[in-house]
């Protein structure tokens, strides 16, 4: 028999590849979701992804197990292919499943968005600014920006979200965020404007309790003598933490501890190590003095940090060009330029 069998759920749904029975068009297949699925289905089948057992996802969305195992076979009956394979300790994803799942997840979090939205808008909010900013760019500047927008515009939403770079440049490209905050990158994608904004340097920060902090004249090979943070693989950090040690000896006590602020910090004065971080991510804390430098020039050049947006939105009046214009009033004095 050309046919494969899949033990779905509650159910054993057997289709045969080749046959037309299959090949149906997407605008049919969603026709038939939108006229007979449910939200509550789509919602089940992304809690047992998520808790890897029918019983536990059916606790989280408020069904009885029988409810939910019956949900799930009628949704499945309904795409035509199994979600998840049933095992003695739950459930797992089949190949389908593994392809729908993620796209699923999209969707429901695009209804989680407009109940969000629809309770801003009873709150008096009639609106959302997306900032996406690289872990650098979350200094004191950025936060006296976004209050001071906030100020002038009490009825918008400010949504800040900290991403690796090229997840922010992809969140821009696909409208997701409305301005990023990060250095520019390497190729500037078609569309997309860079302004620089804030100077930015390295800076060797410590414990206010570490023997080197404050003190004037310190060589790397001093340095290299005490315990090191070591920065967070896959960073620009990491990269030119490597670049200090050129002609030296590397530290030889390097902590297997990897941390981003604020843990970063806390680690720093638990383990009483020196830790390479850019100057614009250190400083509130150091101005609080909760963190110490050790004074010098250190590391390869920092680029400045700057704003991203999408050209198209860079001339056009509305929340997104007010809070341009709101950044631009916090640019370092030195720092000149224009979109």
């Amino acid at each position: 028999m050309n046919a494969s069998a899949h033990s779905v759920v509650g159910i054993s749904l057997v289709h045969h590849p080749g046959t037309n029975a299959m090949r149906i068009s997407s605008q049919v297949l969603l026709s038939r979701i939108l006229a007979r699925s449910r939200l509550r289905q789509w919602q089940l089948i992304c809690e047992v992804a998520n808790l890897g057992g029918v019983q536990k996802a059916a606790d989280a969305v408020g069904m009885s197990q029988s409810a939910a195992t019956h949900a799930l076979a009628e949704i499945e009956r309904l795409l035509g292919y199994p979600l998840f394979d049933r095992h003695a300790k739950g459930t797992r994803l089949t190949a389908i499943g593994a392809a729908l799942v993620p796209k699923i997840k999209t969707a429901m979090a695009a209804f989680v968005e407009c109940a969000e939205a629809l309770c801003d808008m009873s709150t008096g909010r009639v609106g959302k600014l997306r900032v996406g900013a690289i872990e650098a760019a979350s200094g004191d500047s950025l936060g006296a920006a976004i209050a001071a927008f906030g100020g002038t515009h009490p009825t918008i939403a400010v949504d800040v979200m900290q991403l690796r770079p090229e997840q922010l440049i992809h969140g821009l490209r696909e409208a997701f965020i409305d301005v990023v905050i990060a250095r520019r990158p390497l190729q500037l994608p078609a569309g997309i404007v860079y302004e620089d904004l804030w100077r930015d340097h390295y800076i060797i920060a410590c414990s206010p309790r570490h023997p080197l902090a404050g003190r004037v004249g310190v060589t790397r090979e001093q340095l290299a003598k005490h315990t090191w943070l070591a920065p967070p693989k896959s960073t620009v950090t990491a990269r030119d933490f490597s670049a200090l040690w050129q002609g030296t000896e590397p530290p030889r006590h390097l902590s297997g501890i990897e941390a981003r602020a604020p843990f970063m910090w806390t680690m720093v004065e638990q383990l009483q190590a020196l830790v390479i971080s850019p100057h614009s991510l250190a400083r509130p804390w150091i101005d609080k003095h909760l963190l110490a430098e050790v004074p010098g020039t250190w590391g390869p050049r920092l680029q400045p940090i700057g704003m991203l947006l999408r050209e198209a939105e860079s001339d056009e009046r509305g929340p997104v060009r007010d809070f341009v214009d709101t950044l631009r009033g916090f640019r370092h004095p030195e720092v000149s330029s224009s979109l």
